[in-house]
């Protein structure tokens, strides 16, 4: 039997999760896609309520919430994890984004340089350490994406083929549904 603290926790976990379903625009076949993936519950569109409060914990909705943050971009981790995937237009908007403080923050950093050499140099190296972890990551999620594991990033660092070879793979279309990595934000019930 369900304490009242238990019962209490189920209720505010799953009122987080319908405000983060309503908050991301979230299809009710992408919830129940979650349901049967992370929770191995089996419903359909019409039930998939129901069986969420008699069935599921806290722990679990509170899993669902954070699965649903994550896909949808709303979690600060998207930058930082390797876990989960990316699409194309995420993968380039970060290239582009990591490009543009490569070359306004280097170039300060450059110019610090001419004023104080050591310190400028130190700003330079936090910056093309911080840009080079979030294209990191981002190429990696990229590649997950593909159903491609991370380690064929290794592939950029080829002479002359290696970025021919990623920029094509970058260009890919996103593997539909479920794979490995996670769901599909493009199509996460398939094509």
């Amino acid at each position: 039997m369900e304490t009242e603290n238990e019962e209490t926790l189920r209720i505010e976990a799953y009122n987080r999760l319908v405000e983060t379903v309503v908050k991301t625009k979230t299809s009710p076949d992408f919830v129940v896609e979650l349901m049967k993936r992370e929770l191995s519950l089996d419903c359909d569109k019409e039930n998939c309520q129901d069986i969420l409060l008699r069935h599921a914990s806290s722990h679990d909705m509170n899993k669902i919430t954070e699965e649903i943050n994550l896909i949808s971009g709303r979690n600060i981790n998207f930058f930082f994890s390797f876990s989960g995937r990316s699409t194309r237009s995420e993968y380039f908007k970060i290239v582009l984004v990591s490009g543009i403080l490569v070359m306004t923050l280097g170039g300060g950093c450059l110019r610090l340089m001419s004023e104080n050499y050591f310190m400028g140099g130190i700003f330079l190296i936090v910056v093309l350490i911080g840009v080079g972890w979030l294209t990191l990551v981002a190429t990696v999620r990229r590649l997950h994406d593909i159903g491609g594991s991370g380690y064929l990033s290794i592939i950029s660092l080829l002479p002359l083929v290696g970025g021919t070879l990623f920029i094509i793979l970058s260009l890919l279309d996103s593997q539909p549904g479920i794979n490995k990595y996670g769901i599909s934000k493009k199509y996460p019930i398939g094509k």
